[in-house]
This record gives structure tokens, sequence and C-alpha cells, in this order.
């Protein structure tokens, strides 16, 4: 991670940490996990803080796009 903010944005607290899970979404009606995605977490209030290389990690495991046709 590049980037580690220590301040929990919903709860305010100094509790996030580094963690490393499963991590498991729907989208457009489907289910994907991605394996064991680093993310900080709020010890506290569980909110959950992505990286930009989380986020990277979590578009390259979500179901593809319909592609829209040409009018």
């Amino acid at each position: 991670m590049t980037f580690t903010p220590k301040t929990c944005p919903s709860c305010g607290r100094k509790s996030l940490q580094v963690v490393h899970k499963s991590y498991t979404r729907k989208a457009r009606g489907r289910s994907y996990v991605v394996p064991a995605l680093e993310y900080l977490e709020c010890r506290l209030c569980k909110e959950k803080v992505f990286t930009r290389e989380a986020m990277a990690t979590i578009e390259r495991h979500a179901p593809a796009r319909p592609r829209l046709r040409a009018a």
C-alpha cells in the first residue's frame, strides 16, 4: 500500500488497520469474490477503506460490463 490513513472516515477514530481478506461483492446480479484483497478496515465500526490498488484489483475480478450497441 502506498498511502495508509490512520483515521476512520466513518467514525473518526484512529482505528484503521491493514487486513488481507477475501472480499465478496455483487454486481449486475452476479456475485464475485476477490481473494486475499489488501485493504483498510476500522476495528471499531468495520468501515472499509480501499486504496487505488485495491480498487483496481476489485475491478479486475468484477463481471464484465455489457457492451453498448452503436445506434
